[in-house]
């Protein structure tokens, strides 16, 4: 594993507790007091080493179910009753019934999942964890626990959780993956648990200019995670299936979808393809891995509805690249 940033000595006798303690305990108690407030509020950064440069991110959840997650390219706000998604680049936005599945569902990527313990108490499920004792982390002496979320190792998040209320305050995730090493840290500036927020917070003001989309154009670039639905989808449309293999580990992955699945030429392609992602090492993606012979990540498989694969793109590729082997594929299935 890859430690990018300095760590300072050990504060004795908080070391001595911590060790008493354990990963375990640590994490569970994390988990328990973000879950047992009543609201929280933060703003933090997020740097990938490898490239540099630190990016804002800002969130504000207030309980059962009210929530807004600021990012540098999404504002997506839930008011309990619907789920707001605006793409600032775009300047457009969606909206769908909220339900604890789509409101999960936002805090899932690498960037937020820290804080989903507040609205789930299970969300943190490592297969190990290991406590590394009390850190100095930029003046802060804080308890370390590394958590390992997957059985090779190659997705490990090391949670910085001050003593003072159990609740992370920096994060490390090291990606592992076999086609390269890559860490990203998150690093608190303000968190406030437990104040009282304005309703205000949670109501969603559309942008000057922004145009609505609406669900059935939404639902044209939706992705898909249940691949017999996927496949009834593109029969009813007469699309072909894309199907995403991915796992928790594989770096290039996020890469492909943060820089070639939110382009203009990618989004264009859904009027030919149904998108689904499938976690190759869990559930459904177990079986499917092994029925397309999946052994190296990122691969996309293009399949026809009746299964019948007609095409696959390995490994990560840019744009214009990716569009060709999208084009490729259809011309191979016929469309």
């Amino acid at each position: 594993m890859r430690r990018i940033i300095g760590l300072g000595m050990l504060a004795g006798v908080v070391a001595f507790a911590v060790a008493q303690v354990g990963g375990a305990g640590l994490l569970s108690n994390f988990a328990k007091s973000i879950n047992a407030a009543t609201s929280l509020s933060a703003t933090y950064t997020v740097t990938a080493i490898a490239q540099g440069g630190a990016e804002g991110y800002s969130v504000d959840f207030k309980k059962p179910n009210l929530a807004r997650i600021d990012t540098p390219t999404q504002l997506i706000v839930a008011d309990g009753k619907m789920v707001y998604t605006l793409d600032k680049k775009e300047n457009s936005y969606f909206k769908q019934p909220e339900t604890d599945e789509v409101l999960l569902g936002n805090l899932a990527s690498d960037e937020t999942s820290v804080w989903s313990g507040f609205f789930n108490a299970s969300a943190y499920k490592p297969i190990s964890t290991k406590s590394l004792g009390a850190k100095n982390r930029k003046g802060q002496t804080l308890n370390a626990i590394e958590a390992t979320y997957d059985t090779k190792g190659r997705r490990v998040i090391t949670y910085f959780l001050d003593p003072s209320d159990n609740v992370a305050r920096q994060a490390q995730l090291d990606m592992n993956d076999p086609s390269g090493k890559a860490t990203s840290v998150l690093s608190t500036k303000e968190l406030i648990l437990g104040k009282d927020i304005s309703a205000d917070k949670f109501v969603f003001t559309p942008p000057a200019g922004s145009k609505e989309v609406s669900l059935e154009d939404m639902s044209s670039g939706k992705w898909y995670t249940d691949f017999k639905e996927a496949c009834s989808i593109a029969k009813k449309s007469k699309k072909l299936v894309m199907v995403d293999f991915q796992t928790d580990w594989c770096h290039w992955c996020r890469v492909l979808e943060k820089e070639v699945y939110t382009t203009d030429e990618f989004k264009k392609q859904s009027k030919y393809f149904v998108f689904c992602k499938i976690d190759a090492e869990k559930g459904e993606g177990i079986d499917l891995a092994a029925r397309y012979k999946i052994s190296a990540y990122p691969i996309c498989k293009f399949i026809k509805p009746d299964g019948t694969e007609v095409h696959e793109s390995v490994g990560y590729k840019p744009t214009a690249p990716f569009i060709a082997e999208m084009n490729t594929a259809r011309s191979k299935g016929g469309m």
